[in-house]
């Protein structure tokens, strides 16, 4: 009776309960959306990777030798064309212990609520089935708003989370603008290998 006294959860304040709430639909959301998404960033990261060279060497290769002056800007460029891919994979590799992470975190909410961990999770069916970059939106939006619970449930973020350039509003935005530009790298590979074809 004491044991069972102690293990029930605390009855919160409604706005909190409902920003428990919230929370855990946040949570629930970041889940669905997380693993698909790294393997995803992963994979895209490491073909945009491969493409830049290819990319690189089929459109400035003929330029880039021509004197030391062209070869470092053009390495410049080689840079910068790898740069979305190596950012997907670093996104990939952040996202990827976050399904796990979640889970423990959703276990911590549902001890807050009352209502218990089954209705936590909010609406989350369909996600996953959404195109690439609307499902990578819903994930980065969602990345974004857990930053307005950090003050109430810092400890329960920071487990999803599991780092703080989740968390950076400049690199959310910098891996939505990678997934467009590993795209446009692959694009610039294809177009390079056409015209070397022709």
């Amino acid at each position: 009776m004491r044991s069972g006294c102690q293990n029930a959860p605390m009855p919160l304040p409604d706005s909190v309960a409902d920003r428990a709430r919230m929370l855990g639909g946040l949570v629930g959301r970041v889940q669905s959306l997380a693993d698909g998404i790294a393997r995803r960033s992963r994979t895209m990261g490491r073909l945009a990777l491969l493409a830049a060279p290819v990319a690189w060497i089929t459109l400035f290769g003929r330029w880039a030798f021509d004197s030391i002056g062209k070869f470092v800007f053009f390495l410049m460029v080689l840079g910068m064309l790898a740069a979305p891919g190596l950012g997907l994979v670093v996104f990939g590799r952040l996202l990827r212990g976050t399904v796990g992470r979640s889970e423990a975190a959703l276990d911590d909410i549902a001890e807050l609520v009352t209502d218990g961990g089954s209705e936590v999770g909010g609406e989350v069916a369909g996600l996953v089935s959404k195109p690439g970059l609307r499902s990578l939106g819903s994930l980065l939006g969602s990345l974004w708003k857990l930053r307005d619970f950090r003050s109430e449930f810092g400890s329960v973020v920071g487990t999803v989370v599991g780092s703080a350039r989740l968390f950076n509003p400049l690199f959310l935005l910098w891996v939505g603008a990678a997934a467009l530009g590993a795209g446009l790298v692959v694009i610039l590979a294809v177009a390079g290998l056409g015209l070397l074809v022709l």
